[in-house]
């Protein structure tokens, strides 16, 4: 089996199934016992974004159908929380985002509104965004 170091969504890992995972799903429970605010302090190729990746998977609505594909054999699968796929969850990735000072507020708004956008016609929910400049704007509208 393959480790899967460099690889950041869990999803395309389970499903290729030639990887060697270690089954940290136990600590969903530990996240939902300890509160909201999280923050995830490790070093640099310590698997940040892969759980992250995992608990989107988890907490996904849209996921709901691959539970069993995603989860099966793990803690977790066994220890079903009642938040499992019960949200719909906005992942930003905010790498691409221009470091100087004149384009980054423009590309991090085009960001955060084309993800919005994108939920509001995946899932077709009777929401307006409105049409503006700043982040905060955006998500008021949402």
């Amino acid at each position: 089996m393959k480790v899967p170091y460099q690889y950041s969504d869990y999803k395309s890992v389970v499903m290729d199934g030639s990887y060697l995972l270690v089954d940290k799903t136990k600590y969903i429970e530990v996240l939902e016992d300890v509160g909201k605010q999280l923050l995830f302090l490790r070093p640099r190729r310590f698997g940040k974004s892969f759980f992250l990746s995992m608990l989107q998977c988890y907490y996904d609505i849209r996921e709901k159908e691959n539970f069993e594909k995603l989860f099966g054999g793990t803690y977790i699968y066994d220890h079903k929380t009642a938040y499992a796929n019960s949200y719909h969850v906005l992942k930003f990735d905010f790498s691409s985002i221009s470091a100087t000072r004149e384009s980054a507020m423009s590309s991090f708004s085009e960001e955060v509104s084309y993800k919005l956008r994108n939920l509001i016609d995946q899932e077709q929910l009777p929401i307006e965004l409105a049409d503006a400049d700043e982040p905060n704007r955006i998500f008021n509208s949402f």
